[in-house]
């Protein structure tokens, strides 16, 4: 009970959008940084732990570079946020309708990759996105260090 009560007083603490605990106990924090999350029913980022599970980031812009440069923008943001950066990436997977394109910018994508600590990753083409104009999508799992590690 008392780790509960800890755990949800940290939660609103932080001004999280939920914390529930899981079956085995453990706390699974949600955090929204868009307003479309709810209306949709999905959460931008759950950390169970110390994992960090970003859902598919999204992008703007006319082509596959752009949108990448967008989606790895906004990951690095939302890293940020837990004190950490791309280093932290453990696992990506990148859905995209033009794989070709996407092979083109591979050199762009592993700028945002600091010393060179490439993540494990698949890339899947798919036939469409959640809307028409998106043409990238990048998923990644993160593992947060200890306190005191960063």
């Amino acid at each position: 009970m008392l780790k509960w009560l800890v755990a949800s007083l940290f939660c609103i603490t932080l001004g999280v959008g939920e914390c529930q605990s899981a079956p085995n106990s453990q706390v699974i924090e949600r955090k929204h940084y868009a307003p479309f999350e709810q209306e949709i029913g999905f959460s931008m980022v759950s950390r169970v732990g110390d994992q960090l599970y970003l859902s598919g980031i999204v992008g703007a812009g006319g082509d596959v570079a752009a949108q990448l440069q967008s989606c790895y923008q906004t990951i690095g943001e939302i890293l940020a946020d837990y004190g950490t950066d791309t280093r932290a990436i453990i696992r990506e997977t990148i859905y995209t309708l033009d794989m070709e394109a996407l092979k083109k910018a591979q050199d762009l994508r592993k700028t945002f990759f600091t010393h060179g600590s490439y993540p494990s990753a698949t890339w899947v083409q798919v036939e469409r996105l959640y809307s028409e104009e998106l043409l990238i999508e990048v998923e990644v799992q993160v593992l947060l260090a200890e306190k005191g590690e960063n």
